[in-house]
């Protein structure tokens, strides 16, 4: 069963792919002997149809590829500033469990000092 489908699948592509070509054959035959003035910087020149269709099509798929290549430098620009950012925040992060154990460490210095003070202080007094 998978087989027939996957025969079905490779003769779909290859039908499409044949009407494709079939499809640019014919518009190359059809626009074959028009001729247009529309050409940028030589409108007084007679150009066939066919190179300014060429050409359009040339620049469009330059156009696509710098857009795509633009908008996925720009996810990767904020992608950047999103690591930039949580680099940041760990930092500060770690700065603030830094002054945390210091303070802490200097809570229990001064917490052994005062019970080292009672200790002496309640053994030297009569009670």
């Amino acid at each position: 069963m998978a087989s027939r489908i996957k025969q079905l699948v490779v003769y779909t592509k290859v039908t499409i792919a044949i009407l494709l070509l079939v499809g640019i054959v014919i518009l190359i035959f059809k626009n074959w002997g028009y001729k247009t003035r529309f050409w940028p910087g030589a409108a007084d020149v007679d150009v066939p149809t066919l190179w300014l269709m060429l050409a359009t099509g040339v620049l469009s798929i330059i156009a696509y590829w710098i857009l795509s290549k633009t908008r996925r430098a720009f996810a990767d620009l904020a992608k950047l500033r999103d690591e930039q950012a949580e680099q940041r925040a760990l930092a500060e992060q770690e700065q603030r469990s830094k002054a945390l154990n210091e303070q802490e460490h200097r809570i229990d210095e001064k917490i052994k000092k005062a019970l080292n003070g009672e200790d002496a202080g309640s053994g030297a007094s009569p009670g």
